[in-house]
């Protein structure tokens, strides 16, 4: 250490603190914020980042042994002969349907919370394009395996652009993107694969530079669903310096995410009857005799718009004369419009379109039952499509089906809201909240209401079958339900906005904000418990790692080692976890409550479905 200190040539005292200081991390420019928002709904970005990463490290190594000339066979040679190669491949399926799910939620939390409002506009329609990129990077990826499911998504793909552009237009674009015979269908989808891949990667780094630019949104508390102040205000005495905090939270994240996606397709690998759109393995050949068993299925991510293809009252089945032009026979051209462009202009518009002080879900309540409608579309046609895939739907079916939670969600907000402008007038807190019951009885009463009549359909329907009429009885009241829980969330963030209008208070004072900081040091830290379980962590990793490495196959033993890995992963997690808290402390003291222990949990829960996997 001695020769060390000399080397650095400076009173640093230890290599780490060396490399902090020739690295320049204590002057990184990334925006700090306060300990408070280090929490995982603030976080949901770090998320889908943390699947990318894994994407593109295990994607750059099966590449190294694909060959697009043979795909299903190259594919089950990565299977079963390439070391690690069943880990690889599954672990990269399920990081992209990982990358999807958090993506839709990043997506949809910052709609109802307004981020996409003045000065985040570039950053919205970036995080845009990046949804979009990603869902065609993922389909041109599926397809790549070679299976039947692989096979029966390219055969969907080119059935939807025909029905979109025509025959003539859509077997033009098909065969520009997917060629006119196999060796050109998947050398064109690797290519395709790999070109999104490179721009997800330059539009993340574009979205990332423009989100650093402007911070992270002010948490909704600090700010009291104002659009005011747009940016947290980095002279702010309870913010956190980025390293190493941040950068700690942001490995534990990744640590944690990754974790859980190894131990998803471990548990995934015990099951006999996985979904074919969710098995983590390769599917059968296109033409073995069990490729006849699989109906044909596009990715599960486009389940919904393949079940809106099905809405045949909105077909354009023949050639319609207008006399300077005539619009070929488009079946599905019309669904496209009012459920893939249509939302879309919206999506890109709505900075410009929405340019009120308020970011509060009840102040802008169209754009709000928008949002919630389209979550409860995408949920009810994607269950719909992956049950009865290819089975037309006429224009009664799909009312019964969406209409109620529609009605549910106009009447709700339109009391919240009535509720919200009386309060402001001068009306009574109590009056929100009658109004908020009424809301919600009138919801209750609708799903009844909706309930018996769409079991009468059920019973007594013509031309469907009374399991087609029960499902769709089940997905009218769910999507019923989803309406109704939405609207009680929002009369609960209505109660919340009226509690912070009566604090008067955006943020703390800076001598609040002393006085917190001297009532955290009076109280006395217990840190016992967290030596025992730094020690615990180290052994779990030591263990996992040796049977990782000492394992005698595999290939074989491809959930055994996910297991193992997801083990020593979440005790990484965990040992992060404990180093962020000792660090934090001055923030806020670790005396042992469940705050401090919850993190903890994820490590419990992956040792116990690990243990689970190793018995199976």
């Amino acid at each position: 250490m001695p020769r060390f200190k000399k080397l650095a040539g400076s009173n640093s005292g230890s290599l780490f603190e060396w490399i902090v200081d020739r690295a320049g991390l204590k002057e990184v420019p990334f925006y700090r914020v306060p300990f408070h928002y280090l929490s995982i709904d603030m976080w949901l970005g770090a998320l889908v980042a943390a699947s990318m990463a894994w994407l593109f490290i295990s994607g750059l190594l099966l590449l190294l042994y694909y060959n697009p000339q043979k795909p299903y066979e190259s594919t089950m040679n990565i299977v079963n002969n390439v070391a690690f190669g069943k880990v690889l491949l599954s672990t990269h399926l399920y990081a992209a349907f990982t990358m999807i799910l958090t993506m839709y939620i990043h997506f949809f939390k910052n709609y109802f919370e307004g981020a996409y409002k003045k000065p985040r506009e570039l950053v919205w329609l970036v995080g845009i394009l990046l949804l979009l990129t990603t869902l065609q990077t993922a389909f041109f990826g599926y397809v790549l395996v070679g299976d039947i499911v692989g096979t029966d998504a390219i055969n969907v793909a080119k059935g939807v652009i025909n029905g979109i552009f025509g025959l003539n237009l859509g077997t033009l674009i098909s065969n520009m993107l997917l060629g006119t015979n196999p060796e050109e269908t998947y050398t064109r989808a690797l290519g395709f694969h790999v070109l999104f891949a490179g721009l997800l990667a330059l539009l993340f780094m574009l979205h990332f530079s423009l989100f650093e630019a402007h911070g992270p949104t002010p948490h909704h508390k600090d700010t009291k669903w104002r659009t005011k102040p747009e940016k947290i205000d980095q002279k702010r005495k309870d913010l956190v310096p980025w390293f190493p905090i941040n950068f700690l939270y942001m490995i534990g994240i990744i640590l944690m995410l990754w974790s859980a996606i190894f131990i998803a397709v471990a548990v995934a690998m015990t099951q006999e009857n996985i979904h074919p759109l969710i098995n983590p393995l390769p599917g059968p050949p296109p033409d073995s005799p069990e490729a006849a068993e699989h109906p044909p299925y596009p990715p599960w991510f486009f389940l919904f718009f393949y079940k809106i293809a099905d809405f045949v009252f909105l077909s354009i089945n023949k050639p319609i004369d207008l006399g300077i032009i005539t619009i070929p026979a488009t079946p599905i051209l019309l669904q496209a419009i009012l459920t893939l462009f249509l939302p879309g202009i919206v999506l890109v518009l709505l900075p410009f379109l929405d340019k009120s002080d308020s970011r509060h879900p009840l102040k802008r309540p169209w754009i709000t039952a928008f949002g919630a409608l389209m979550i409860i579309y995408l949920v009810q046609t994607t269950i719909w499509g992956l049950l009865t895939p290819g089975q037309p739907v006429r224009i009664g079916q799909a009312i019964l089906v969406m209409l109620p939670p529609l009605i549910i969600l106009v009447i709700g907000i339109h009391m919240l809201k009535k509720g919200i402008s009386r309060a402001e007038a001068g009306g009574q807190f109590a009056s929100l909240l009658k109004r908020g019951s009424a809301a919600a009885t009138a919801g209750l009463v609708m799903l009844f209401i909706n309930s018996a009549f769409v079991f009468a359909q059920s019973v007594a329907g013509e031309g469907a079958s009374a399991a087609t009429r029960a499902l769709e009885a089940a997905l009218g009241i769910g999507g019923s339900v989803i309406a109704l829980l939405f609207v009680a969330y929002l009369a609960k963030l209505k109660k919340e906005l009226k509690e912070l209008e009566q604090e008067g208070k955006t943020e703390q004072t800076q001598e609040n904000l002393q006085q917190e900081a001297q009532t955290s040091e009076s109280v006395e830290s217990e840190t016992g418990w967290l030596n025992v379980l730094a020690l615990f962590y180290v052994i779990l990793i030591l263990y996992s790692l040796y049977n990782v490495v000492t394992i005698a196959d595999p290939i074989t033993g491809a959930a055994n080692v996910l297991s193992y890995l997801a083990v020593m992963l979440a005790s990484l997690y965990g040992l992060i976890m404990i180093i962020f808290r000792v660090m934090t402390e001055k923030y806020k003291p670790i005396i042992g409550d469940f705050g401090d222990i919850k993190p903890h949990l994820l490590a419990a829960a992956i040792l116990l479905l690990a243990a689970y996997v190793n018995i199976a």
